[in-house]
């Protein structure tokens, strides 16, 4: 610790006989002190102030963010709720009656029966021929096979559709079929397989019929 030394004894006199020159060190910085306070309050009460004004602005533009967040989240579910159903939720009832429609006048190579699938403006991608355009081509082309085949008879038909996906009146499958044929006497029974990309319409009277069909040669099963 330090000691602290009396004041010499000249200035002591001095004091004592000048009153007003003595240096009161403990009452000026007392002073100093109180000064200090008053400014620093003074600097607490303006940030205290800004501080309130910021959270006021904030508070504010949370409020409005809010209110427009809530607005478009009920957009986003009206629309949702409009377009998501007819997307994701085919009639899936009525595809499956138009896919057992198909498998029985395949199996039964019922010509007119498979024409009537059609839309009378669909169409028919087939491999290294041109497209078939129309009812009356696909049924002319079904029919000059059976020309060519009198005797042939379906032994086996099978067919095997996923990936339904639909919107409003339209929608996509894509199949993979079997088919095991006798061609008549003195020729060796066909087999094949196939697999096809199915585009469908639903019709003013609730059916769905092929609009579009791409078919491609499938591999058989291992």
């Amino acid at each position: 610790m330090v000691a602290l030394e009396s004041p010499a004894p000249e200035l002591a006199s001095h004091q004592a006989t000048n009153p007003s020159v003595a240096f009161d060190a403990v009452g000026f910085l007392r002073v100093v002190g109180f000064i200090g306070m008053m400014t620093l309050a003074g600097h607490r009460e303006d940030d205290l102030a800004h501080t309130c004004t910021i959270r006021r602005a904030m508070g504010t533009l949370a409020n409005r963010f809010r209110v427009r967040f809530r607005w478009a989240w009920g957009l986003v579910t009206v629309l949702t709720a409009c377009v998501a159903p007819g997307i994701h939720s085919p009639d899936l009832d009525g595809i499956e009656a138009f896919n057992r429609a198909l498998r029985d006048a395949t199996t039964r190579m019922d010509n007119a029966a498979l024409a009537d699938l059609w839309e009378e403006d669909g169409i028919s991608l087939l491999p290294a021929t041109e497209p078939l355009v129309g009812r009356k081509a696909i049924l002319a082309m079904v029919e000059g096979i059976t020309r060519d085949h009198p005797d042939a008879h379906m032994l086996l038909f099978e067919m095997r559709c996923d990936g339904m996906e639909g919107a409003g009146d339209l929608a996509i499958e894509h199949c993979e079929e079997h088919q095991r044929v006798d061609l008549g006497k003195n020729q060796a029974p066909f087999e094949g397989f196939g697999k096809m990309l199915l585009v469908l319409h639903r019709g003013a009277d609730g059916k769905w019929r092929l609009r579009r069909e791409m078919w491609n040669e499938g591999v058989g099963k291992k």
